[in-house]
């Protein structure tokens, strides 16, 4: 099964002015759905020009192949 992982930053500021930056990830199962995302990851408030991602990643459908997969560095 192929699915699109996408990663974007943004930047917080917290307390003091002490400034964050969160790694958000989101799983999407088509190429137009992963587009969608891309969009509104760009019009979040704090986004990270150019820190966007995605990456096509193959997810094996039988029980070992899962199992190795989620105990992998993918994720």
């Amino acid at each position: 099964m192929l699915l699109y992982k996408v990663t974007w930053q943004i930047e917080k500021t917290k307390i003091d002015k002490m400034k964050i930056v969160d790694t958000l990830t989101k799983w999407e199962p088509s190429a137009k759905d992963a587009g969608s995302t891309r969009k509104k990851a760009r019009q979040m408030d704090g986004y990270i020009p150019n820190s966007i991602q995605t990456s096509k990643i193959v997810v094996p459908s039988d029980k070992k192949g899962i199992i190795n997969f989620l105990n992998s560095d993918i994720l």
